[in-house]
């Protein structure tokens, strides 16, 4: 095994626009003007530079079949600055420089060229270390609560995952529920007939309960036997004997926020007020890789964990204990998978923050001496930082709160409120 470091420089420097302060030549010849370059500045990087650092596997290729499948650590990094938008802006001195048929006075201009006013004022930088090649690390983290609840909630779906054989289907519940799968036309029948009695009756409230029990025998009900036949005719196509099955599974957490800036341009008598928004998106995703001998009987959901976890696939209301804790998930992963040899697995989190700011306004410092013409107009600059990390190996399954309830998705949000339509009482 040996470590490797490597990088991607992809920046390229942007000059800073110049400002020019335009006069009349002499303060006699009222025709002409001239320029002369006051401040040149410094430059601005943009572009994309990126590190990484794993461990390379020293094995010869030929040697990496089935037996030495494996993942090898990796860590990258990498920061993005667009060059942005931006805008010129003018001002003028008060005081004349000299005298002569009129007043002649200083204005002071910038004119947009290379570099974007947006990109100026936003202070992104690259934050790389000159000695070793490396980016210092900036991304402000997520709470360390939150990040290991998150590595729980994907880590126990993938033990739950593991040694189902593959099938989407759990034809065990199918069978045992045959009996509501036939009596969910009667169901329909009667529900519709219920729907027009209380239409004619102008009863909202028996209306709404009879076609929330539609929608959740079509949700739970006919949606699942239709999955189930398609899975099983194609379960009867999957091949069977030495497999190799992947379990996969992503937590996702989202977080935004923004503040106010302030900044004076270099030394000049302008201050812009701007909105810098951090928005930053967090995966965690688990895989693991198994080898077994598959049957005809794994491919139609027929396993034995599919077996062992069917009661509480039976209790009443469970995938609504499933919406606010991984309890389905748990009872999964702690039963046995019999058969397997993992080949590997590995746990890889994923950062990307993205940083974007916004020039508002612009204000005038020294209203005595200079008077403001034209205002920068609204300008932005976006940078964004990726983080990726990639782990071997698996953590012991746990009970955790979920982060996301999902009661603002679609569906989910129509399947609460059927729910408690439910529950109303006639």
């Amino acid at each position: 095994m040996t470590q490797r470091f490597r990088f991607i420089d992809k920046r390229k420097d942007t000059p800073n626009t110049k400002i020019e302060v335009w006069y009349k030549n002499f303060c006699t010849d009222a025709a002409s003007w001239g320029t002369q370059t006051t401040y040149s500045g410094s430059s601005y990087p943009i572009g994309l530079y990126r590190t990484m650092t794993d461990i390379a596997d020293n094995a010869p290729k030929r040697n990496r079949g089935v037996e030495g499948y494996r993942f090898n650590a990796m860590n990258s990094y990498s920061v993005e600055i667009e060059n942005g938008t931006g805008s010129s802006f003018d001002y003028e001195a008060k005081a004349p420089i000299c005298t002569g048929g009129q007043l002649y006075r200083n204005r002071y201009r910038r004119i947009e060229g290379n570099l974007t006013l947006g990109r100026q004022m936003s202070g992104f930088s690259f934050d790389k270390d000159p000695l070793s090649n490396g980016l210092y690390d900036t991304i402000v983290p997520i709470s360390s609560s939150k990040m290991n609840r998150m590595i729980n909630l994907a880590t126990t779906s993938v033990w739950n995952k593991r040694g189902r054989g593959g099938s989407e289907s759990n034809l065990y519940e199918s069978l045992a529920e045959v009996d509501k799968t036939l009596g969910m036309l009667t169901g329909y029948l009667n529900s519709a007939r219920k729907i027009a009695e209380a239409a004619k009756r102008s009863n909202p409230r028996e209306f709404l309960r009879e076609a929330s029990a539609v929608y959740l025998m079509t949700r739970y009900g006919f949606a699942p036997t239709v999955n189930d036949i398609f899975n099983t005719l194609e379960a009867l196509q999957a091949n069977v004997g030495v497999v190799l099955e992947s379990s996969r599974a992503q937590e996702v957490m989202e977080d935004s926020t923004s503040f106010a800036t302030s900044q004076q341009y270099e030394l000049r008598p302008l201050q812009f007020t701007g909105l810098m928004t951090q928005q930053t998106v967090v995966k965690v995703r688990v895989l693991s890789v198994d080898q077994y001998n598959r049957t005809i009987l794994d491919a139609l959901g027929l396993s034995f964990k599919n077996l062992a976890t069917l009661p509480w696939e039976l209790l009443k209301m469970s995938f609504v204990y499933d919406w606010f804790a991984n309890v389905g998930d748990l009872i999964g992963a702690l039963t046995p998978a019999f058969g397997l040899k993992q080949i590997g697995s590995c746990i890889v989190i994923t950062t990307e923050q993205t940083n974007t700011y916004n020039l508002l306004g612009t204000n005038l410092l020294d209203s005595t001496n200079y008077t403001l013409y034209n205002g920068a107009n609204p300008c932005s600059c976006k940078q964004t930082k990726k983080k990726y990390s990639r782990s071997i190996g698996l953590g012991a399954p746990m009970l955790a709160i979920r982060l996301d309830f999902k009661l603002d998705h679609l569906l989910r949000a129509a399947d609460a409120a059927t729910l408690l339509l439910q529950r109303m009482k006639k």
